[in-house]
């Protein structure tokens, strides 16, 4: 589905994650950008570690292999 969000002419050293100024986006500006995001969708702020739990609950309830998930 990534192969969706690349643009025509992309070239391999391009970014495919990129701030609204168009800088690659990195741990440095991911936070703020997560914490736009909940704003803007009027989501309690959490932390951006909380989205690893709710990738597992899902994961989880979905049937995906435990071991795979462990690793």
């Amino acid at each position: 589905m990534l192969a969706l969000l690349i643009q025509l002419h992309a070239q391999p050293e391009h970014h495919l994650f990129t701030s609204l100024h168009g800088d690659p986006i990195d741990a440095s500006n991911f936070a703020e950008i997560f914490r736009r995001a909940q704003r803007a969708l009027g989501i309690r702020l959490r932390k951006f570690y909380a989205t690893k739990h709710t990738f597992v609950s899902i994961a989880l309830t979905r049937g995906v292999n435990v071991t795979w998930l462990s690793e």
